[in-house]
C-alpha cells in the first residue's frame, strides 16, 4: 500500500511539473467504493464480507507538439489478487503513444505505441459506467482496451467513424508471447442528430499455427434528453487446434438503460447474459446491475448500486456451496475526475 501511494504521489508531482512547464494537460480519474457481499450460498463460500476499495486510478498527461503531432501518457492502477489470493494494487502503463494527423484522409489520425483499441470503445462510452462494471466482452476477458501496436481513427461529418488497429494481442498488462498479431475494426454511425448510435466490431487473431480466434459484435443505442438505452450482441469463435475435438463458440448479450430523474440524479440498470460454449448445457451466467447515479457536479458521482451474479450450474452433491444461489453485492461507488 505504501509503495502504491508513493508511486501515485510521484506521478502526480511529475505530471503537475510537466503541465506547468510545457502547458500540457493533466488529467486523472479515480474509482472508489464501499462494498458488502450479502450472499447466502452456504458451506465454504466467504459471503457476508465488506470493505472499502479502490478499483481503478488513472493519471494522464496530454500535449500537442505542433499542428500535426501530439502525445499521450496514461498510468493505470488496478486492484487484483496476488498469489496468496490477497488484494493487491498494480500500476500499469495504459497509454503511451504518438498521434499524427493523416493528411491523405482529412479528419483521421494515426497512433503509434501503447494505443487504445477499438475493442469496447463505442459501447463503453454509451453505457457510461465503467466504474461499476466493464462491458460484457471486456468483463469476460475477450480482449483488451489497450495494446502495443498501431491504430488509426477517422471521423467524418460528425456522423461516421472508423477505428482500426494492429497490435500484439497480449494487452497492455502483458508482453508479447508469440509472433502472431491481433487485428481489430470498428465502424460506427451517429445518426438522427447523434441520438441513434449503430456500431459493429470485428477482430481476428491467430493464436497458434492451427488455431485462431474471431469476434463479431453489433450494437444499437438511442439517446433522448430523458433517457439512454442500448444493447450489444457479441459472438466469439475459437477454432480447434489439431489435437482438440471441436471449435468453441461463445456469446454475450448486454442490455442497459439510463433514465434521467432530475438534473443531478439518474436511474441505471444493466443485464448481461454470457454463454462460454454454445454446445454445452448448464454453463450460462448472468449479471444484473441496478443503481442510482447522483452527480452534484460534472466530475463527481456517487452511485449506490446492487449487483447480482447468477450461474446456471449443475447441482453437485460433493460441494458445500450451493452454486445455484446468486452472488449479491451492494456497492456505494465514488467516481471523480479532473
Amino acid at each position: 500500500m505504501r509503495k502504491i501511494l508513493a508511486l501515485i504521489a510521484v506521478m502526480a508531482a511529475l505530471s503537475v511539473s510537466l503541465t506547468r512547464a510545457d502547458e500540457g494537460k493533466l488529467s486523472g480519474k479515480v474509482y472508489f467504493n464501499y462494498n458488502h457481499d450479502f450472499s447466502d450460498r452456504g458451506g465454504s463460500y466467504n459471503g457476508q464480507t465488506n470493505g472499502f476499495n479502490f478499483t481503478r486510478i488513472y493519471f494522464g498527461y496530454d500535449k500537442d507538439l505542433d499542428a500535426n503531432f501530439s502525445i499521450r501518457f496514461l498510468m493505470d492502477v488496478d486492484n487484483t489478487k496476488d498469489s496468496n489470493n490477497k488484494s493487491a494494487w498494480r500500476p500499469f502503463m495504459k497509454n503511451a503513444y504518438l498521434a499524427m494527423n493523416c493528411k491523405l484522409i482529412p479528419g483521421s489520425k494515426w497512433y503509434f505505441g501503447m494505443v487504445g483499441m477499438p475493442f469496447v470503445s463505442v459501447p463503453e462510452s454509451h453505457w457510461g459506467y465503467r466504474s461499476l462494471s466493464p462491458m460484457a466482452m471486456d468483463l469476460k476477458g475477450w480482449g483488451s482496451t489497450a495494446d502495443l501496436g498501431v491504430g488509426w481513427k477517422g471521423k467524418w461529418q460528425d456522423q461516421f467513424q472508423i477505428e482500426f488497429a494492429v497490435a500484439n494481442g497480449a494487452g497492455y498488462k502483458n508482453p508479447e508471447a508469440d509472433m502472431f498479431k491481433l487485428i481489430e475494426l470498428r465502424p460506427a454511425a451517429f445518426l438522427l442528430e447523434k441520438a441513434l448510435t449503430l456500431s459493429a466490431f470485428l477482430s481476428y487473431e491467430t493464436q497458434a499455427a492451427d488455431s485462431n480466434s474471431m469476434i463479431f459484435s453489433a450494437l444499437a443505442g438511442y439517446e433522448h434528453e430523458r433517457f439512454r438505452i442500448g444493447g450489444e450482441y457479441s459472438l466469439r469463435n475459437v477454432s480447434a487446434a489439431m489435437d482438440s475435438a471441436e471449435d468453441v463458440s461463445g456469446n454475450n448479450i448486454s442490455l442497459w438503460g439510463v433514465f434521467k430523474a432530475t438534473e443531478k440524479l439518474n436511474l441505471l440498470a444493466r443485464y448481461d447474459m454470457y454463454e462460454p460454449n454454445t454446445d454445452q448445457d448448464k454453463d450460462e451466467s448472468a449479471l444484473i446491475i441496478a443503481g442510482l447515479d447522483f452527480h452534484p457536479t460534472k466530475n463527481v458521482r456517487f452511485i449506490p448500486n446492487v449487483q447480482i451474479q447468477t450461474v446456471e450450474a449443475d447441482d453437485d452433491d460433493n460441494t458445500e456451496v450451493d452454486e445455484s444461489k446468486p452472488i449479491n453485492t451492494a456497492f456505494v461507488t465514488f467516481e471523480y475526475s479532473w
